[in-house]
């Protein structure tokens, strides 16, 4: 959903009633949509580049748990999608350096964004340096069906757990 103009921010609304088709664009310009992803089981986290708090904190956490995951993290992909029509492809390829995580940075159109908002069944609040968001990430599996999420609540045990599950 646009709030003023610009997408923000995103919580899902019940783990199993997210996902759906989407078609973004990846850093080095090439389209990327969920049946490219088919395959392995993966993680997708909204956010922008622009996040002072929420977004590099929930990558750091993502980072730690996908290497405690040992050889099993290997067969997990992640995504980051921003939701901010500021940031381009370069933008978030640039961004996403800073985090020692193989991800695939996400961006497109108003009407590609709201499309997966609407598919992931997310809402955005706020905008710019007001912004107000979760670190909220949803777990997909192979075949691009939810698996559930993981929040700020999860202690990194039961995050760990969820995503064992996942990638197994």
């Amino acid at each position: 959903m646009l709030v003023g103009g610009t997408v923000v921010a995103l919580v899902p609304r019940g783990a199993a009633s997210f996902a759906g088709r989407f078609e973004l664009t990846d850093a080095t310009g090439a389209t990327v949509t969920e049946a490219s992803l088919r395959g392995a089981p993966f993680v997708v986290f909204f956010g922008f580049t622009r996040c002072s708090t929420i977004c590099p904190a929930t990558m750091t956490r993502l980072t730690r748990l996908r290497e405690a995951l040992g050889a099993d993290g290997a067969a997990l992909k992640v995504l980051f999608v921003s939701t901010d029509p500021r940031d381009s492809a370069a933008d978030v390829g640039r961004w996403l350096e800073a985090f020692p995580l193989p991800v695939v940075g996400l961006t497109g159109s108003d009407a590609q964004r709201t499309r997966m908002l609407e598919g992931y069944r997310a809402f955005s609040a706020g905008s710019g340096a007001t912004s107000s968001h979760a670190p909220t990430l949803c777990l997909l599996g192979a075949r691009g069906e939810p698996r559930g999420t993981i929040d700020a609540l999860d202690a990194d045990e039961g995050a760990l757990a969820k995503l064992r599950g996942l990638v197994r």
